[in-house]
């Protein structure tokens, strides 16, 4: 059994949680564990009863991802003739269960994905298109410092500090490139957000021109 609850943040203003529980007759206790964190605004539309989000957010297509994929996972288990209890399962989810999406430009492409079922919603078409050219310039960066297909545990501050140089050295504005740096940065949160990843090491990030962490 996979159950969605909301974990109220511990201050005002904070971001909540959502949290899955794996339950699994006669494994014991079920194990919840931390798949999103949302703002407050997004965190009041979660109905505990339904545990999806009331209205059509794309917060519940990232639901039906996560218990579709547990349910996958059980099921190849039954397949190999394991009986998986909930703790081993969710070991799988979070890592074995996510070996098709270990590269940065793996886990950049279901991280777009998710953010084009988003248009018409909280965004529009315009910023849909400029998140596929964050997607591709980044892309092609990591092709042309011979990082291409680096895993998405290897992507450092220093690799990106490369990336904010390189956008600087060609007069971009302050804007476009603190967006720019930002999209990996959220790449990486969608990553631990979704299992791929254990912690966000670009969480601290500092931008070049100024001292303020992301």
């Amino acid at each position: 059994m996979i159950s969605f609850s909301h974990r109220p943040p511990r201050a005002k203003g904070q971001n909540s949680v959502i949290n899955c529980t794996i339950s699994i007759i006669g494994s014991g206790r079920g194990i919840p564990f931390s798949i999103m964190k949302v703002k407050p605004a997004i965190a009041r539309l979660f109905d505990n009863k339904a545990e999806r989000f009331k209205g059509d957010l794309p917060e519940n297509a990232i639901l039906d991802a996560v218990e579709a994929k547990i349910k996958r996972i059980y099921a190849l288990e039954l397949q190999k003739g394991n009986k998986p209890t909930a703790k081993e399962l969710k070991t799988l989810y979070l890592t074995e269960g996510n070996q098709v999406a270990t590269t940065y430009e793996e886990v950049s492409e279901e991280h777009l994905h998710f953010t084009e079922l988003r248009e018409g919603k909280d965004l529009g078409h315009r910023s849909i298109e400029t998140y596929h050219v964050y997607y591709k310039t980044f892309l092609n960066y990591l092709a042309d410092t011979k990082n291409k297909g680096i895993s998405i545990e290897k992507i450092s501050i220093p690799l990106l500090k490369g990336y904010e140089r390189l956008l600087i050295g060609k007069k971009y504005s302050q804007e476009h490139i603190k967006k720019s740096v930002r999209y990996v940065i959220s790449v990486l949160r969608f990553a631990v957000n979704n299992g791929f990843l254990k912690h966000n090491q670009l969480s601290e990030y500092q931008f070049e021109w100024y001292s303020k962490s992301v």
